[in-house]
């Protein structure tokens, strides 16, 4: 990921995680949202 050598506090960090976080389950969703007409298609095919 991105390395950062800039000093945080504690909740900056956590903040920053949280964020990276949600980053990815945005990313997860839209993979599995692509993924789904094909799926669909193959069943009512």
């Amino acid at each position: 990921m991105n390395e950062k050598n800039t000093a945080q506090t504690p909740k900056e960090e956590r903040e920053e995680v949280l964020k990276e976080i949600r980053q990815l389950e945005n990313r997860k969703k839209i993979l599995e949202n692509t993924r789904e007409p094909e799926t669909l298609m193959s069943i009512s095919c």
